[in-house]
């Protein structure tokens, strides 16, 4: 999980922001979510911030 997470910040820091990215992103996170007991509270954050424009 751990590099997941890694990889969709780098991306996110990279500027992939857009709709179609954060969506398919957060389906990914639900299924990792669900069988993890949750997620790490950066991910979080960087998910529940205003999309970067």
């Amino acid at each position: 999980m751990n590099h997941i997470i890694e990889l969709i910040q780098e991306l996110d820091n990279r500027g992939f922001a857009s709709d179609d990215f954060r969506d398919r992103v957060t389906s990914g996170l639900k299924k990792i979510a669900e069988s993890n007991d949750g997620l790490p509270r950066n991910i979080l954050i960087l998910f529940q911030s205003p999309q970067k424009s």
